[in-house]
């Protein structure tokens, strides 16, 4: 009875706050920079236990319910695996995907070892005038699906991280049109998805490239698994951006 006067007796304003602070109820969707492949040094698929879906799940108000994020998952393979986990009790949904669309474990393997060879600038030709046009109407139909499944989450799709320090890339004449080829994927990402009413959560590890001191991305080139893939400040970097594109 004590408690139920007090409840009466607070200010409009205090149960008003509370009312509209609701606990996100979250699923992280996407690939293996969702999953958290390169700070947890293996591939990783559904249930992942690191990445910065994690670490959204750790912060006050946001429960991180699933995360069936997939290394080496295309925008088409998040809708027919992944968007399952979604439902109309979710409200908070992230999409990280789009980079294997346009081929980006192919481009990482021959242009980080051959950056100047035909065999690189034909995968970097066929990234952006074939396969990213695919990725954008994948991304769009995605988008409206999850809408559909969750009509009253927040969705925000992420950027990626442009891997390589321009200051660095004297040797590697091809690594500038890498980067060139990230920054037109995320600009159409953004435009895809405040089209289809999504945030978008740019990603800027500038300064903590490939190349710089301080890395933010796997640089061993001798290790597949986490080259340019987040490491565990990349996975911070990341769920801080997410959190800056929350309204």
């Amino acid at each position: 009875m004590v408690a139920t006067l007090a409840l009466l007796a607070a200010p409009f304003g205090v149960t008003s706050a509370i009312a509209a602070s609701p606990v996100a109820k979250y699923v992280a969707l996407g690939d293996s920079y969702a999953a958290g492949q390169g700070s947890v040094g293996a591939v990783v698929c559904g249930n992942a236990t690191t990445g910065y879906p994690v670490l959204l799940g750790q912060q006050p108000k946001t429960n991180l319910l699933r995360n069936p994020s997939c290394s080496g998952a295309t925008i088409s393979d998040v809708m027919s695996d992944q968007l399952r986990q979604v439902n109309r009790g979710t409200t908070l949904i992230t999409i990280t995907a789009g980079a294997n669309d346009l081929g980006a474990s192919t481009i990482y393997q021959v242009c980080v070892f051959a950056p100047d060879s035909g065999a690189c600038s034909d995968a970097l030709s066929d990234a952006l005038h074939t396969r990213l046009p695919a990725a954008l109407a994948s991304m769009t139909q995605l988008i409206m699906a999850a809408h559909d499944r969750s009509p009253n989450a927040e969705i925000v799709v992420t950027g990626y991280p442009e891997p390589f320090s321009l200051a660095h890339a004297a040797p590697y004449p091809e690594m500038p049109l890498v980067n060139t080829i990230v920054h037109i994927l995320n600009s159409s990402l953004r435009d895809v998805a405040v089209d289809a009413g999504a945030a978008f959560a740019p990603v800027d590890f500038r300064g903590h490239q490939f190349g710089d001191s301080d890395p933010w991305i796997g640089v061993d080139i001798g290790n597949p698994v986490t080259l340019l893939h987040p490491n565990a400040a990349g996975d911070a970097a990341y769920a801080a951006a997410v959190r800056a594109a929350l309204p």
